[in-house]
């Protein structure tokens, strides 16, 4: 070993210091939030995001190693990406996940990596495709079913595609392959070994139930994993499952269950000062005023979620699109539907097209068709037939290809 070799280990630079502190941090966080620890793992997942961890990404230091590897042990960036997973499936926001991404899946030595490392990107791509329109919902199902059909993978990797296919499925409204994909997800994964994954795997599977509504089997499905968890006080997870538990009652008209689980979810939303969370929770609420016809409270409701929905959030969208185009077009939606009810038409018309226009950022074909489905009711109302008969024509074309 040379001087100048012995010198590099003995001394090594800041910037080495400071990626090797980033990767074993987001290796910390990572495993925190696979065993549902996501109070202590979003802070340190926050900390390295708010490091700048895209220098190693756009900026590639010599020898700090951050190229592409299939030891996922040392620093690398198809690992960040990885590892990075559960940050954006709780906080929501792909946009950032997708710039870094995209330079993996275009590096020169990605077709090099191992089968687990290639099966881990395209399942983590198939989450962000869950949330943006970067690709067609039957692209996604194709690139899981691919990776499935081709590559070497374990029973972790397999569910994850398995987990992304149910999901997609049901945007579709194809129930039957929805199921059966959700239900081989939960099939390879056990609590013990991957709790986060687990739980995500049976609440997938209930609203797969859900939305073929046998709704009681998905209350019970909610309510076996609540109870799962409720020991462990990991509140992050519960939260989501009594929100998931809330719409299952209330599309049963349980509505005083579906409120007071809604309720118990904003609260712990509240505790872990989830603001995404927060909105749906309101989203949720307003649905189920509309449905008990409490048409003031159920506006009050859905326009604060909408503000918070449509409101860009400057670190990640520079743009100034809204937060979810999703939730921002069904808080929109359901005022429309509040508004038919009050019988203010023009005020719904207003907010349905809002609807239809951030659908140009959504792949979902089901709320598509409830969004056109209402403009075609709402111009039939106001007597403007020429409009009403635009719509007609797109509702029975989204009814023929959805089989409704």
């Amino acid at each position: 070993m040379t001087i100048l070799s012995r010198l590099k280990t003995l001394f090594p630079s800041p910037l080495r210091v400071f990626a090797q502190e980033d990767w074993s941090n987001l290796t910390k966080a990572h495993h925190l939030a696979r065993h549902l620890q996501f109070d202590e793992a979003m802070p340190i997942y926050q900390a390295v995001l708010d490091n700048d961890i895209r220098r190693y990404f756009y900026e590639p230091i010599p020898g700090l190693g951050w190229g592409l590897s299939s030891d996922q042990t040392v620093p690398s960036l198809n690992g960040a990406c990885v590892l990075l997973r559960e940050y954006f499936t709780k906080a929501k926001i792909w946009t950032t996940w997708n710039r870094l991404a995209e330079i993996v899946f275009r590096h020169p030595d990605y077709q090099g990596l191992s089968d687990p490392c290639k099966s881990r990107m395209i399942s983590t791509q198939g989450w962000a495709n869950m949330s943006t329109k970067q690709h067609h919902l039957q692209r996604t199902i194709e690139a899981q079913i691919q990776a499935l059909g081709t590559l070497q993978i374990h029973d972790f990797e397999a569910a994850l595609h398995h987990l992304i296919l149910g999901i997609a499925y049901r945007k579709l409204n194809r129930k039957k392959q929805s199921l059966k994909h959700a239900h081989a997800a939960v099939n390879l994964l056990s609590f013990a070994e991957e709790p986060f994954y687990f739980v995500r795997a049976r609440a997938n599977l209930a609203a797969a139930y859900y939305y073929s509504e046998e709704y009681g089997t998905a209350i019970k499905l909610y309510e076996e994993t609540n109870k799962l968890i409720a020991p462990l006080g990991k509140t992050v997870e519960t939260e989501l499952l009594y929100y998931d538990l809330a719409w299952a009652y209330a599309e049963d008209r349980q509505f005083q269950l579906a409120l007071e689980n809604f309720e118990k979810a904003y609260e712990l939303a509240q505790a872990n000062a989830l603001e995404y969370d927060r909105a749906l929770i309101l989203y949720g609420f307003g649905f189920t005023f509309l449905l008990l016809e409490d048409f003031p409270r159920a506006e009050e409701m859905l326009k604060r979620a909408l503000a918070y929905f449509f409101d860009g959030d400057p670190r990640y969208n520079l743009a100034n699109r809204p937060r979810s185009a999703l939730m921002a077009s069904a808080c929109s939606h359901l005022l429309a539907a509040v508004y038919e009810q009050t019988g203010e038409y023009d005020k719904g018309l207003e907010k349905a097209l809002d609807a239809l226009q951030w659908h140009e950022d959504i792949d979902d074909p089901v709320e598509y068709y409830y969004v056109i489905r209402r403009l075609f009711r709402l111009y039939l109302k106001s007597h403007r037939w020429l409009s009403a008969a635009r719509y007609l024509i797109k509702y029975w074309s989204m009814k023929i290809r959805l089989g409704k």
